[in-house]
This record gives C-alpha cells, structure tokens and sequence, in this order.
C-alpha cells in the first residue's frame, strides 16, 4: 500500500514540475515579446536589438492601393532598428490581445492580434506571427510577419481605452 501511494505521490510531483516547467517557458518567450514593444514605446533600438537574433528578418502582408493582397520583400530587421535609432517624436504602441504560444526545446511560435497606434491616435490592425528560436539558452525572434488593416478592426474595449 506504501509504495502505490508513493507511486502516486512520485507522479503528481512530475506532472506538476512539468506544468511549472511550461509555464516558465511561455513566460520567458512572452517577455521577449513584451520587451520589443516596451522598447518600441520608449523609442529604445538598443532594447528592440536585443530581442532579435542578427540576421532576423520581416515581412508585411497587405492590401494594396489597388485592392490587392500583396507580401512585402523580406526584410533585415535591421532597418526597423535603424528606423527606431533615428528617433521620433510621436510613441509608437503596439497593443497585443488573443496572444497564443506554441513551442518546443528550441522553436517558438508566437501569434497574435494588435492594434499601432501613434500617440493615441489609431493606426492600423492585424496579426503578428513572430518565430524564436533559442540561442545560448535564450530566446531569440528570427522572423516577423505581420497583416496591416486600416478599417474592419474589432478591438477589444481594454485596448481601444487603454
């Protein structure tokens, strides 16, 4: 009888470290997130550097003037850190809602909704996919793809006050 409950005890001390270890995890990948656009708010490109590996790259899907779906070129992220470098006089504020995390030992998915806005004047909508993947131990975003709508935007009412 002894050892069944110690059996017992011994499993639900493992599922539980592996229910710590996963919540740790998303947490780590979802400070990564949080760092590029409190960087992105305060204007910081040193903050914003810091989240992406070297040869991290991005794109944009869009509707184009003429009403097309259209897909940037692949990007280095490197201009958006330049962009960021040159400074500007407006905050640029990402406000992210529906956020899923999905990952693995050494790949992370990131997926969510946001909506930019310059000061408090709204922008645009979308959906942001970022890909990480773990360097030395630490997560890293290595590409970004992001949807930009002007209009059919159904922003939660936390983010539209926020």
């Amino acid at each position: 009888m002894n050892k069944i409950l110690l059996l017992i005890l011994l499993v639900i001390i493992c599922l539980n470290c592996q229910a710590q270890s996963r919540e740790d995890s998303t947490t780590e990948i979802m400070a990564i997130i949080d760092e590029l656009f409190d960087g992105y708010r305060a204007g910081d490109s040193s903050r914003v550097k810091s989240v992406f590996t070297i040869d991290a790259k991005s794109q944009t899907i869009f509707t184009s003037k003429n009403n097309e779906e259209k897909i940037s070129e692949l990007k280095p992220i490197s201009d958006f850190i330049e962009y960021i470098g040159h400074g500007f006089t407006e905050v640029h504020d990402e406000r992210l809602w529906d956020t899923q995390i999905y990952y693995d030992q050494k790949l992370a998915t990131v997926w969510t909704k946001y909506a930019f806005y310059l000061d408090d004047k709204f922008v645009h909508c979308g959906t942001e996919t970022f890909l990480l993947r773990k360097e030395n131990e630490l997560w890293k975003i290595y590409y970004l793809v992001d949807t930009r709508e002007k209009t059919g935007c159904d922003l939660p009412s936390e983010i539209e006050n926020k």
